[in-house]
This record gives C-alpha cells, structure tokens and sequence, in this order.
C-alpha cells in the first residue's frame, strides 16, 4: 500500500523531507500531535505529583512530570523546524526522536510491570488500590498516564522511521553526488552546491541540496517577511 503525500499545504514542513519520501511529509503533523499529548500529560503528571503523599524523590517525579516536559522541549523546536523556517536537519531529529521514542517505551512497560495487579513491585507508582504508599489516583487515571505514554512512544518511533528514511536519502545523493554534479554541470543544469572539508573532502549542504535558486529566493523572501512582521508587533 502506497502511502500519499500530507495534503495539507500549511503541514507540508520541510520539502526536502515529503520529496524523498511521502512517509516523511507526515512529520508536522506527528510533531504537533506529539506536543498536545505532552500538554495533556503534563496536566495529568502535576495531579499525580500532587497526590503523593510524604517526600518526593527525582525517581518518583520522573516518569509522571519530567517525561512530558523532556517531549515539551523537544516537540516546541521541532514543530518550528518544520513549520516555520521548514528546514530540518534529519539526522538530529533522528537522534531526539530514537531516545525520546526509548525512554517512553521503558517508562511504560516499568509502569505496566511493576503495577501488575498480581504483585506491584512500585507501589509508589501505582494507584492507591494497589498499594498503600500509591498515589490517590483511580486505575482509569493510572491506565490514562500509561496510555499517553505509550501513544508517545508510538509517535516518536514514528519520527524516528521518518528521519532515518530522510538521513538515508541524503546519503545515498551524498555517495552519488560527485559525478551527477559534474554530469549535470556540462549539461548546463543547476549543480548542487557543496562545501570543502578537510583533505578535500565534499559534503553537501543539506540545507540546499534540493532548492533551485528560485527557491532560495522565495525563501528568503519569505524569511525577510516573517522578520518585518514580527519587528512590527
């Protein structure tokens, strides 16, 4: 089954990333779906925190508050990447998203292993039912933290495919890259631009790989727009 491109012009991000694979183009919206769930979580991590009882430790205040707020910061610089100036480097958001995607997992089956109605291994954790230094939460509040989670998880694992799949395609154009550009350069076509590094060495610039000069143009345009709107406020 073929996957179609994000039809929503205003979600579209980074073009470089829905032409290398519509898969990808999907991203914004992952982003932007991944930051309300941390809002929400972030509302429900505070009311578990606030029904605790006795003294807090780092470990108890991780996974119901410092969690979402890691996704917070995280999903914020994301969804400016690729909304506003629509250029993201992939293989940062690989890395993010890989650890992010991790750390949510772990926390979830923790929670689901050790709130097992058999035998809670953390009752500090688990709802008040299960044990007696609980919070004062229902299971249906419980079984809603660990459900986000979980949903995080999805999502950023979902990120993680998209920029590998990105990062790859830069590569593949950066091994295949010095004969098309000198083929395309006879033929009178564009050449991508590159940089020198080292001995000689040739890396594209990723931020211009796929961008015709009319393009750059239009972005900076557009920039320089974004700009005077924001001096004027």
């Amino acid at each position: 089954m073929k996957i179609p491109p994000q039809p929503i012009k205003a979600l579209q991000g980074d073009p470089r990333w829905s032409l290398l694979s519509p898969f990808a183009s999907y991203a914004p919206v992952v982003v932007l779906s991944l930051f309300f769930i941390c809002i929400v979580q972030i509302a429900l991590g505070a009311y578990w925190i606030a029904s605790m009882p006795g003294d807090l430790s780092f470990a108890l205040v991780l996974q119901p508050l410092v969690l979402p707020c890691m996704s917070l910061f995280n999903t914020v610089p994301s969804a400016h990447l690729h909304l506003w100036t629509r250029t993201n480097n992939p293989l940062l958001a690989l890395w993010f998203s890989a650890i992010l995607a991790s750390v949510y997992l772990a926390s979830s089956l923790l929670s689901i292993a050790a709130c097992a109605p058999a035998a809670p291994s953390l009752p500090a954790l688990c709802p008040r039912g299960a044990g007696a230094s609980g919070p004062k939460i229902s299971q249906d509040f419980w079984n809603a933290n660990v459900g986000l989670w979980m949903l995080s998880f999805a999502g950023y694992a979902a990120l993680t495919a998209m920029a590998a799949i990105v990062w790859r395609g830069f590569r593949k154009r950066e091994v295949e890259g010095p004969g098309r550009d000198a083929a395309n350069g006879e033929g009178g076509e564009a050449v991508v631009r590159t940089r020198g590094i080292g001995e000689g060495r040739r890396v594209r610039d990723w931020e211009e790989e796929m961008l015709t000069e009319e393009q750059r143009a239009a972005r900076l345009r557009e920039a320089a727009e974004r700009w005077r709107k924001v001096g004027d406020l």
